[in-house]
């Protein structure tokens, strides 16, 4: 489903050691910072190959709450961004 990522381009020597992507299971950044990790994902929601993973409920509700949450993040100058890392299904 996910597909493999290239190498990271940086020279090891650059790389921050402290930092640690699963996607590309080497050092340089975090999986919350991987770039191809957040395209590669776009890529699979475009396609609809993630809709098993969204829940299912009142939409009604969920878009007020998120809403609301845009509009006290605005006041705060605060940016979102949402990623799945790793898990497993539960709902199974």
């Amino acid at each position: 489903m996910l597909r493999r990522p290239k190498p990271i381009d940086t020279s090891v020597k650059s790389r921050n050691k402290n930092k640690y992507c699963e996607y590309h299971e080497d050092h340089g950044h975090t999986t919350a910072e991987c770039r191809e990790l957040k395209k590669a994902l776009h890529e699979l929601a475009d396609q609809g190959q993630l809709n098993h993973f969204l829940k299912k409920g009142d939409g009604d509700h969920n878009r007020c709450n998120l809403e609301e949450k845009k509009d006290n993040d605005a006041n705060r100058n605060i940016e979102i961004i949402a990623i799945i890392i790793g898990g497993i299904d539960s709902s199974s």
